[in-house]
């Protein structure tokens, strides 16, 4: 087995040939955002509230969500990711 000696110079300069390299990539500022839309403070994610209300996980929940079994203000949701208001009516099943 070789051994590899580096003194003090080498070795920076291996340190600012990998800083360089991260340096080259864009700046995550120009890339485009994601379409997100916008959080209000009191809604949490569909998923999240189903499982805070103790039916199953949150895991489980999308599923449920993805099957139809979940319904929002008298409405089917499909949609994974879908927000909800403390104030609506969630019904399972």
């Amino acid at each position: 087995m070789r051994e590899r000696k580096y003194n003090g110079q080498q070795d920076a300069g291996i340190k600012n040939q990998q800083k360089k390299h991260l340096s080259d990539q864009a700046p995550k500022d120009s890339e485009p955002e994601k379409a997100r839309p916008k959080k209000a403070k009191d809604e949490i994610r569909l998923n999240k509230f189903v499982a805070n209300a103790g039916v199953c996980s949150r895991r489980e929940a999308d599923k449920l969500i993805a099957e139809g079994l979940i319904s929002v203000n008298g409405e089917v949701v499909t949609t994974v990711g879908t927000m909800v208001k403390m104030s609506d009516k969630v019904v399972y099943d």
